[in-house]
């Protein structure tokens, strides 16, 4: 719930970067809406610069 709060902070234009270590745990969940919600997260605060890239990189790898 709180991700979802900082997605929408996030579009409002502020910078949200202490959150992505939380949208890794997410992706990382067994539950669904979990990892929908930490895949979308990963979409809207990631960007090519993300030094955490690798371990979403690595989790997407193992979902597939």
């Amino acid at each position: 719930r709180n991700i979802i709060k900082l997605i929408y902070i996030n579009m409002l234009g502020y910078d949200c970067e202490f959150g992505k270590l939380q949208c890794i745990n997410l992706m990382s969940s067994q539950d669904f809406a979990e990892k929908k919600i930490g895949y979308f997260a990963l979409n809207q605060l990631f960007n090519e610069t993300t030094d955490m890239l690798i371990m979403a990189t690595n989790q997407i790898r193992n979902d597939l």
